[in-house]
């Protein structure tokens, strides 16, 4: 089922859509588009429903966006989110000297609305409300982050489904001590979204060494990695790739935790 896409509205009509812990209603009026969402309690919930004029909750808050020309179309697209996300492995992970390794990590997609004449966007959701944490060196030098855990997962086959994007991290440890990976913070917005032909959504790989005695940021690679398969992308990085201001948080979030 494609819950992403060009959507036609007739006149005050409505659609709905369940993505994980997201539930999300949008209305088609005059020149005006009417959005309402709200969230369920579990993070791990990979419900996909669609549907067609469906009862809007009484106690709903609604948003009223309001154009020139409305347009009949509704662009529903999946997008990184706003922010890098903070992961901590349920258990610790320690890569021997010398060693090398590839995680995969599952974090919540955003679901970004455009309509009008052209297509503008209105309005962005995350369809799961991860809590906020700083990440960085002191209160001065860092970024706040989105944070969450994850199992760290080896094999990409485990990642659960649903509205969710995987990353795939290439670690190498070239330090002559273990290193133990005690968080990981992925610089999200400086990503893509890939569809693959599965109907998982994938960003591009990212590549990080560890040597204390070089402070390299991680490299952010140019696409998936090759277990995703044939993949097409949906959505653009919402922040240059380039800049590599975030991309650095994913090498600080390894030094200092070898032991």
């Amino acid at each position: 089922m494609e819950w992403w896409g060009d959507f036609e509205f007739k006149s005050y009509t409505r659609r709905s859509w369940r993505l994980g812990s997201l539930s999300l209603w949008v209305t088609r009026l005059t020149n005006e588009w009417q959005v309402g969402h709200r969230w369920s309690n579990d993070p791990l919930d990979e419900t996909v429903e669609l549907g067609e004029d469906i009862h809007v909750p009484e106690d709903l808050e609604l948003r009223r966006y309001l154009f020139s020309t409305g347009g009949r179309t509704l662009r529903v697209r999946p997008r990184v989110p706003d922010r890098p996300f903070v992961t901590r492995p349920e258990m610790p992970v320690i890569i021997p000297p010398g060693e090398q390794t590839t995680l995969y990590m599952a974090s919540p997609l955003w679901v970004e609305l455009a309509a009008g004449d052209p297509l503008k966007v209105f309005a962005s959701i995350p369809v799961w409300r991860a809590s906020s944490t700083w990440f960085g060196e002191d209160l001065i030098e860092g970024t706040l982050c989105y944070a969450s855990r994850t199992r760290a997962r080896l094999d990409p086959t485990g990642l659960r489904r649903g509205p969710r994007v995987a990353t795939a991290v290439f670690v190498s440890n070239d330090h002559d001590e273990p290193l133990r990976v005690e968080r990981l913070a992925l610089p999200l917005p400086q990503m893509s979204v890939f569809r693959a032909a599965d109907g998982r959504f994938w960003t591009e790989s990212t590549t990080v060494s560890y040597d204390p005695s070089v402070k390299a940021p991680a490299k952010i690679e140019s696409g998936p990695p090759r277990e995703a398969g044939a993949v097409t992308r949906v959505s653009e990085p919402r922040e240059d790739p380039r800049a590599n201001i975030l991309a650095r948080a994913l090498s600080a979030a390894l030094r200092g935790v070898t032991g």
